[in-house]
Parts: structure tokens; C-alpha cells; sequence
């Protein structure tokens, strides 16, 4: 697993954390931050990878378990993206919008 993908998603993580910790608990937008922490984590523990775990621990099988977290992990995050933007009111730039679930944003 490419280590900056890693360190770039512990930093989305501890920046959720301290965002997190600002809000108000009763927040409309607590519980979104708080299962985006969440997704975070469990990449991180989807992707760790443990050869005994696999008998011969083969480079494919840890490959395969980067890309599957990391499509679980993009369509969490795209999800709880989409409802801050409906909960604040917010545009989404078109280019982060291409994580988006479809038919999330109504655009006017």
C-alpha cells in the first residue's frame, strides 16, 4: 500500500477528529464528521495487511485489499460529503463532486 496514501488519510482522520471536538455534539453535522472519522479507521484497518493472514501473503491479494478499501472508502466519504453539502447549503466543486454518489446534489 503506498505509504502516502496512508499518511493522507490518517491526517483527513485527525483532522476530522479536531473538527469534531469544535462541534457542538447536538451539531446536525456531528454525527456526518463523526462516520467520516469512522470510514477513515476502517480503511485503515481493512488495508492493514498481514501475511499470516493469508498463508503465503502475496502482493495481489494486498493490492486487491488497497483497491477494495479504497473504493468502500471513497463512496462513504462521497456519501457524507454530499449530505454536508444538502445540510449546509454548500456547492460542491465539480471536481470532488465526482465521488459523489449520483442524484445526491440537486443543482438548480
Amino acid at each position: 500500500m503506498p505509504p502516502f496514501v496512508v499518511t493522507s488519510i490518517q491526517e483527513i482522520r485527525e483532522r476530522l477528529t479536531n473538527d469534531l471536538q469544535q462541534l457542538d455534539h447536538s451539531s446536525k453535522v456531528a454525527p456526518i464528521i463523526r462516520d467520516m472519522q469512522i470510514a477513515c479507521h476502517d480503511f485503515l484497518t481493512y488495508t492493514q495487511f498481514n501475511k499470516r493472514d493469508f498463508g503465503v501473503g502475496s502482493w495481489d491479494e494486498e493490492q486487491k485489499r488497497f483497491f477494495i478499501g479504497l473504493e468502500r472508502l471513497r463512496h462513504r466519504i462521497g456519501i457524507h460529503i454530499a449530505s454536508l453539502a444538502v445540510a449546509m447549503k454548500i456547492d460542491v466543486d465539480d471536481r470532488l463532486e465526482s465521488i459523489l454518489p449520483g442524484g445526491m446534489l440537486f443543482k438548480e
